[in-house]
């Protein structure tokens, strides 16, 4: 009877020590210091950590540095004209424009027009715009 106790409590402990898989695939987000709306997203899971990237993009557009929103995510900070922060400059891969509104893309600063980005859109960027865009005017 002691021995099958010392067992329950060495079991228990093993539980309560152990990392769990959901806590070991957990995704999370760092803010870039200095760059707003910029996150660096680590501990992905598969298609977890692409629900959770396009899941943070709240109710504005959003970039992300690999496709199918995984990497570095950019947020855009409001309607208007914004150059891409330099960690994403040139290297946005996929997107979600979650306004209604259109969204155009440029390879240079707000020159170089790659085309626009329709209100709605979610996935990878056209082959064209892949890996080019250096600024944004969110025409909301």
């Amino acid at each position: 009877m002691r021995k099958r106790a010392l067992v329950g409590v060495a079991a228990l402990v093993m539980a309560l020590i152990t990392p769990t898989v959901a806590s070991a695939a957990e995704t999370r987000f760092t803010e870039v210091p200095g760059v707003e709306g910029l996150y660096r997203v680590t501990g992905t899971d598969g298609d977890r950590a692409v629900r959770d990237a396009y899941d943070r993009c709240g109710a504005g557009t959003c970039f992300f540095q690999h496709y199918n929103g995984e990497g570095l995510i950019w947020i855009v900070p409001s309607c208007g004209r914004h150059q891409v922060p330099g960690y994403l400059d040139g290297k946005a891969t996929s997107a979600w424009n979650k306004t209604s509104t259109t969204v155009i893309l440029y390879d240079g600063i707000y020159s170089g027009r790659l085309g626009p980005m329709p209100g709605g859109f979610k996935g990878n960027l056209d082959p064209r715009h892949d890996n080019k865009m250096s600024s944004v005017d969110a025409a909301c």
